[in-house]
């Protein structure tokens, strides 16, 4: 897969992400989540959360962990994996709904670290960007 010190270059860099606020990065990927019907994307993922997509509006409850299988596209050339999910934040308009959510666990999700370090090796850019939070 990856060379070693590719990988423990990655972990470096991660390492410092972590520090500075763990960044987001793009992902293309669909959601699969527990008691949920319908078709969600998720366009950004870290250690620390994700944001989803969907064309339909999704009643999630605040304070509430649900169990998720992020599918990624074919062309990412990644293995679907398991989070735990808790909701941060929604925004809905006409067309769209969107969720912010905190991953529960994901400092210790070795599948969720391997998507990471897959989508930087590929180059994705890490996005430092704020996202609404819940208080």
């Amino acid at each position: 897969m990856f060379n070693k010190k590719k990988e423990e270059k990655l972990s470096d860099q991660l390492a410092i992400y972590h520090e500075r606020g763990n960044p987001r990065y793009t992902i293309k990927a669909g959601i699969s989540i527990e008691g949920f019907e319908g078709e969600g994307k998720v366009d950004n993922i870290s250690i620390s959360g994700c944001r989803m997509e969907s064309v339909t509006y999704v009643a999630f409850v605040h304070d509430r962990e649900y169990q998720a299988k992020i599918i990624p596209d074919a062309g990412q050339s990644m293995d679907p994996f398991g989070i735990r999910l808790k909701l941060n934040w929604t925004k809905s308009s006409e067309t769209l709904f969107q969720a912010g959510f905190t991953l529960e666990g994901g400092r210790s999700n070795t599948q969720l670290h391997q998507c990471i370090e897959k989508l930087a090796a590929n180059g994705a850019q890490p996005d430092y960007g704020n996202e609404p939070v819940r208080k």
